[in-house]
């Protein structure tokens, strides 16, 4: 359900981002370290790999594109 979502922004910002999807039930250990506590959330890191926004829950495409254009500011 939230696949559109994401193809939408990989499209829209084809190589000037890295877009990845974890499947927790595989990796709890790495979803624990994350914080994440409920899916599906999104998590969008800087270019140094720090946390710049987090949300949780099925986000519009618009409401992601500004989290990663504000990033990206920085």
């Amino acid at each position: 359900m939230y696949t559109p979502t994401l193809e939408g922004v990989a499209k829209r910002y084809g190589d000037k981002l890295r877009l990845v999807r974890l499947n927790v039930d595989e990796n709890p250990q790495s979803a624990s370290t994350a914080g994440v506590r409920a899916i599906p959330a999104t998590l969008v890191f800087d270019k140094a790999g720090k946390l710049r926004a987090r949300h949780v829950g099925a986000i519009p495409e618009s409401m992601l594109c500004e989290s990663i254009d504000d990033a990206s500011k920085i």
